[in-house]
């Protein structure tokens, strides 16, 4: 499936789901990576956002997992300093989540637009 996301990176707030169950946040990573997204699997519980990242490198895709509460403003800043690495790795000019977004400046994510 191509949707034009090669290359570019997404982070997916929930990502994780229990065991190897399919949560909706797990479901999305999965496809963004089959797209040929990179994906910063984002989810309270490391270990889960740990096994959807398997999966998805299981699958020859591209994923990192970050542990973060999306209620608390410094680990949104840490989110979005983390996937910033992974933008400029695949030459991404900017972060575009795909989640609904948290609170951030256009300064945070290095937007010039």
């Amino acid at each position: 499936m191509d949707e034009g996301l090669d290359g570019k990176v997404a982070i997916v707030t929930g990502g994780g789901a229990r065991d190897d169950g399919i949560g909706n946040g797990r479901a999305a990573a999965l496809l963004l990576a089959d797209a040929g997204a990179r994906v910063l699997v984002v989810d309270r519980w490391m270990s889960a956002a740990q096994r959807t990242v398997e999966m998805i490198t299981g699958n020859g895709g591209i994923a990192v997992a970050f542990d973060a509460d999306v209620t608390v403003d410094t680990d949104c800043e840490a989110m979005v300093a983390k996937a910033l690495p992974m933008a400029l790795a695949s030459s991404t000019p900017r972060v575009r989540p795909t989640t609904p977004r948290t609170s951030y400046s256009r300064k945070t994510v290095g937007s010039k637009r």
